[in-house]
């Protein structure tokens, strides 16, 4: 994509900060409804999906499951164009601190530094948001991102996620020193902990009770730095959002990668059950497969 492309994306998607939450939200719906329809690709995953991790649902519950995480995921999109182009100040005044907050301002007064994770659920754009307005005004959130694979998008995008302060760095080496550096400083960092890893530094855990290739980066990250840690999410309410923060299992940080892989998952799913349809169903969680497991996205997908 060029420049000039770029910057006809960004002047549409900034136009969406024109319409209320609740019709932006409407339209995002409409959007997946047809994709949903017409059986595209993240339609097909979806379900899939949900035929692998809720299997106790009969088919017309994850039918009914997988419309409304298709719906939400479209109001997500147009959403996180919002939080990239509006006024900081308009998107802040939507999110509720949530039942949890004190938990998150006790690790965060703890001074030894906090590692957030926080999955693919409900809307992160909104969240990273929050949280460097929530620090001390010479503080600097940290995010572990992967970056998209167009450039001159990548960079608009990166531009957008940095204006209010926030550090982010790209996934690999030179990020990893980055975020390990900014905890070791008693700063807070965040991760997306489901995406699926590339390279070393991945197991098969069950996730749903299927083994899923996960990261095994997090227990890394806190054995190496003491650092605090919770799992974080900014839900979609009717007025906005709510924040949650939960605490992750004990054994995250356990030496044994494969006990600490299947906390992290543990983790993840505690987080999805607080709002199963505002999780992004639509990702292959489970490619990358290992060895004897069928490629659950390559057969043909449930009719459910």
């Amino acid at each position: 994509m060029n420049s000039a492309s770029v910057s006809l994306l960004a002047r549409v998607l900034s136009g969406s900060r024109l319409l209320p939450l609740r019709s932006l939200r409407r339209l995002g719906r409409t959007i997946a409804w047809v994709a949903d329809r017409l059986s595209l690709r993240a339609a097909l995953t979806t379900r899939t999906n949900l035929a692998l991790c809720m299997p106790a649902l009969n088919a017309a519950e994850r039918r009914r499951l997988a419309q409304a995480s298709l719906a939400e995921t479209g109001a997500l999109a147009l959403e996180c164009a919002r939080a990239w182009t509006d006024a900081p100040a308009q998107i802040l005044a939507l999110v509720d601190p949530g039942p949890d907050i004190e938990r998150f301002r006790t690790a965060l007064t703890a001074q030894r530094g906090l590692l957030l994770l926080v999955p693919h659920l409900g809307n992160w754009e909104v969240l990273n948001l929050w949280l460097q307005d929530a620090l001390a005004p010479d503080a600097r959130l940290t995010a572990l991102y992967e970056p998209l694979d167009d450039p001159a998008l990548d960079a608009w995008v990166h531009r957008c996620r940095e204006r209010t302060g926030a550090r982010l760095v790209p996934a690999g080496s030179g990020g990893l020193r980055t975020l390990v550096r900014a905890l070791e400083e008693g700063g807070v960092a965040t991760l997306l902990p489901d995406q699926v890893p590339r390279g070393t530094g991945a197991l098969h855990a069950p996730f749903y009770g299927r083994p899923a290739c996960t990261m095994t980066l997090p227990g890394r990250l806190l054995q190496r730095t003491g650092a605090a840690v919770l799992a974080a999410t900014a839900l979609r309410t009717r007025a906005g959002f709510e924040l949650r923060f939960l605490e992750p299992p004990s054994q995250l940080a356990d030496p044994d990668p494969m006990r600490a892989a299947g906390a992290l998952n543990q983790c993840l799913e505690r987080c999805i059950d607080l709002a199963p349809a505002q999780y992004q169903w639509a990702y292959k969680r489970f490619k990358h497969p290992p060895p004897g497991v069928v490629d659950y996205y390559k057969r043909r997908p449930p009719s459910s």
